[in-house]
């Protein structure tokens, strides 16, 4: 199997994620139709769109990826970022909306603050989804890539912020209102799942980063990106799935099959992500069996298969 092979697997996995987040979305768009402000209902819907543009991105990432002409992939490629950026704007749009409605019925600081915190993830979301467009419209560079993956990793950290604050929040409540351990926990570990992502997204700055610096100056670069990106995914795995675990903790505190399906999603992106790191694995053992260090390489998401 090849590395873009490979990437192609990634990214279907990616697309069954989404659903999972999407069926999540249908649940809550359901739970709380005619219970709550006109704006939340807005918001959900417009997080129910968000998944389905999701799932798209992810279909068009996977036809893509199996494109043999480099022109094409990288067209493919483009369209797909196109699309993860305007999902996540819809998104953004829907915790904006939030926001509003919480700061107009007086909400506590705590809720307003998770949010705030989301919405603005979500827009750092998009900044790295634009720079990952424009870059790939230009024949990206590994440092272009490198800024789209600090991007990343903003959004993860505010997503972590988000949940530390909704932990605050639910640790507030007044008894018989107060969470069980098992739902504080689970935020817990949402949130520390997050900071692992934010982690593994600079791991992959510094991978693209580096490789730039040595490309430059001649010396040996391609393996080093590969394994180091490697590294990162495994790292991104983990956060992953420790957010999977925060997730499925949380259904003793209510919505139970919202959270499950959430959990599934978050499981399904763990697996990308593990799949992805087999592939980079992969592609450096390629590199270093065939001496291709200093083949052309510097467009990191449309680069041919060393094999």
């Amino acid at each position: 199997m090849t590395r873009n092979g490979l990437l192609a697997y990634a990214a279907q996995i990616g697309g069954v994620s989404a659903v999972f987040a999407a069926a999540a979305r249908m649940i809550a768009l359901w739970e709380q139709s005619g219970y709550t402000a006109r704006g939340y209902t807005a918001a959900d819907t417009l997080d129910l769109v968000s998944s389905a543009v999701t799932i798209a991105a992810f279909a068009v990432a996977w036809a893509g990826f199996q494109r043999v002409a480099r022109q094409r992939r990288l067209e493919a490629l483009s369209v797909a970022a196109g699309l993860f950026a305007a999902g996540a704007a819809a998104a953004g749009l829907a915790d904006l909306i939030r926001t509003a409605e919480s700061i107009s019925l007086g909400a506590a600081w705590k809720f307003t603050a998770t949010e705030t915190a989301w919405t603005a993830g979500r827009v750092a979301l998009v900044a790295a989804a634009v720079l990952v467009v424009v870059g790939l419209r230009n024949g990206a560079s590994d440092a272009e890539l490198g800024r789209a993956s600090l991007a990343v990793a903003a959004y993860a950290g505010l997503f972590a912020a988000a949940y530390g604050f909704e932990l605050t929040e639910v640790i507030s409540f007044p008894a018989p209102f107060s969470p069980s351990g098992e739902a504080t926990g689970g935020l817990g570990l949402i949130a520390g799942g997050w900071v692992v992502v934010a982690v593994a997204a600079v791991l992959a700055a510094a991978a693209l980063y580096d490789a730039g610096v040595r490309r430059a100056r001649g010396e040996a670069w391609r393996s080093l990106r590969e394994g180091m990106l490697a590294r990162s995914a495994v790292v991104f795995a983990a956060g992953f799935a420790v957010s999977a675990a925060g997730f499925m903790l949380y259904t003793r505190y209510g919505r139970g099959a919202e959270q499950w399906l959430e959990g599934f999603s978050q499981l399904g992106l763990a697996a990308a992500a593990g799949c992805a790191a087999v592939a980079f694995l992969g592609s450096r053992r390629r590199i270093l069996q065939r001496g291709l260090e200093q083949s052309d390489g510097s467009d990191l998401a449309v680069l041919s298969d060393p094999g």
